[in-house]
């Protein structure tokens, strides 16, 4: 008989990603672009090295961040470290290697621009900054697990 005793760590199967929330992770990363990691990964002490060399890029929406933070978000321990979370990836859109921050430099976040078209009433393309505006902003902290092991 097994008897299976349940780590600190390990949480229940219920509490895990929906299966068909995983598979559409993909569409989702487009669908919010790779915005958030460029923001991360300008704050670690690496990219601001190369920085220096690439030409700034103005945020027109700087002056919203900060965002507050949302309380029913809590998390069960710290933080990971901003350098580590910075220069980790596990996403292959740029390189197969867990150190895309090195490359990233020349990447471009504006102009950006966001196409629904398709089998849609309205197609339209909007403006990522314009966007941004338009939606109520908010920080979250999530948990999120591991699915190579």
């Amino acid at each position: 008989m097994l008897i299976k005793i349940a780590r600190p760590w390990e949480i229940p199967e219920r509490d895990a990603t929906p299966e068909h929330l995983y598979w559409n992770r993909r569409t989702f990363l487009k669908a919010a672009g790779i915005t958030t990691f460029s923001l991360i990964a300008g704050c670690s002490s690496q990219t601001e090295k190369t920085a220096a060399a690439a030409p700034a890029i103005l945020d027109p929406t700087e002056d919203l961040y900060p965002a507050k933070r949302n309380a029913k978000y809590v998390l069960d321990r710290p933080l990971t470290d901003e350098d580590v979370a910075a220069k980790y990836n596990n996403y292959y859109e740029f390189t197969e290697s867990k150190d895309v921050y090195r490359y990233i430099d020349k990447f471009q976040v504006r102009p950006w621009t966001i196409a629904v078209s398709g089998m849609v009433k309205k197609p339209k393309t909007y403006d990522i900054d314009t966007l941004i505006r338009q939606l109520k902003l908010e920080e979250r902290l999530y948990r999120h697990r591991c699915v190579e092991a």
